[in-house]
This record gives structure tokens, C-alpha cells and sequence, in this order.
């Protein structure tokens, strides 16, 4: 039978390993992500720093999407 769940609240609650496990299975909003950092940070005018908070990283996908977003933008975070 089929009944609704109610949301994770990652900032809220202390959440397993394998909680984010689950989590990182879906590979495509990581790439979502990455690309909408790539296409924000082209946006940038080059030369400058930019500076990127990612707020509950969890185990770190969405910081290492955010550092190949940089380098495939030539620009520096």
C-alpha cells in the first residue's frame, strides 16, 4: 500500500550515512547542480574570486560538483 512520507529535513534531523547513500544514488541533480554552478559562474566576470557556500554538504557531492564546475569555467573559487 502506498502512503506519503514526510520530507527529510537534513538540517533538521541527524541523518545516517546511508541516508545520504540513498541520496547520492541519483546521479542527475548532481549534474543539475554542477551545471547550474558552471552556468552562474560563467555569468561572473573572469578575473575575480568567487565564493560558493554550500550549506549541509553531507558527504561532499555537491562540493566536488562545485569544483569541477569551476574548472570547466576557468574561473577561481
Amino acid at each position: 500500500m502506498d502512503n506519503l512520507q514526510t520530507p527529510l529535513q537534513p538540517l533538521m534531523d541527524n541523518l545516517e550515512g546511508e541516508t545520504y547513500e540513498g541520496f547520492e544514488k541519483d546521479p542527475i541533480k548532481y549534474r543539475q547542480y554542477e551545471e547550474a554552478v558552471f552556468q552562474a559562474l560563467r555569468d561572473r566576470p573572469a578575473g575575480g574570486v568567487v565564493t560558493i557556500f554550500v550549506v549541509g554538504a553531507g558527504r561532499g557531492p555537491l562540493v566536488a560538483g562545485c569544483l569541477r564546475a569551476a574548472e570547466r569555467s576557468g574561473r577561481t573559487i
